[in-house]
């Protein structure tokens, strides 16, 4: 029973780890209220969520805030150009289910909406992590190159930074566990089993890695370069 709860067993790393992920979701959801600083508040929780990955000492809130306040322009440019792409793809939505066209029409309507929204995720799912690299233009260079050189990577991605809309809609009368879940832990867990997954394969491929920046488990520019070149060939 004692070794139970020592703070070198498994209970007291599962509880630390979920009291630091608790920490990183209300810091971010405070740090997003402004809705300007949403970009910026996304890249300090995924630095975050990485190190807690690569057991990297430090405490979440130093780290949290001295991110959200570095180097924050790139990702918030990124956060403007998203969320008015995002407000764009709702607004053609309420526009194609109030058109009069046949069902085939509409149907096909929504799925064109769908694949620019999925190709938006596609990019932001790497370039939130990258966002310290350099500006908007060699940054999304970057995560356009990832997003076709990690296909797999990439759709997982997707899907768990997608997941959180499909919870809601399909919620019903457990709307407001689901709204407390996200409050309290949900996004950063959801993160949190992301990098986990993709790092997981980032090992199984550890001849391809040469370099990982230092405050993320992502490949380097250089990594993003020599996969592309590999690619290539086939």
């Amino acid at each position: 029973m004692s070794g139970l709860f020592s703070t070198e067993g498994k209970f007291y790393g599962a509880l630390s780890l979920a009291a630091d992920l608790v920490i990183v979701n209300v810091m971010m959801l405070v740090a997003m209220l402004p809705v300007v600083t949403g970009g910026a508040a996304l890249r300090a929780a995924t630095v975050v969520i990485t190190q807690l990955l690569n057991n990297e000492a430090g405490t979440p809130v130093r780290t949290f805030l001295r991110e959200f306040t570095r180097k924050w322009k790139t990702s918030t440019v990124w956060w403007f150009i998203t969320t008015a792409l995002m407000l764009f793809a709702v607004y053609e939505f309420y526009v194609i289910f109030r058109a009069d066209v046949g069902n085939t029409t509409r149907l096909l309507l929504c799925a064109s909406v769908l694949s620019g929204v999925c190709v938006l995720a596609a990019v932001s799912v790497w370039f939130y992590p990258l966002a310290h690299m350099g500006g908007v233009r060699s940054t999304l260079t970057h995560s356009v190159q990832l997003a076709f050189a990690q296909p797999l990577r990439t759709i997982v991605g997707v899907i768990f930074t997608l997941s959180p809309l499909l919870v809601f809609a399909v919620a019903g009368s457990q709307l407001g566990v689901v709204v407390v879940f996200y409050a309290l832990i949900g996004a950063a867990f959801t993160q949190y089993l992301r990098w986990e997954r993709t790092r997981a394969w980032s090992a199984a491929s550890q001849p391809l890695i040469d370099a990982v920046p230092p405050e993320c488990v992502l490949p380097s520019p250089r990594y993003v370069q020599k996969v592309c070149q590999k690619l290539a060939t086939l």
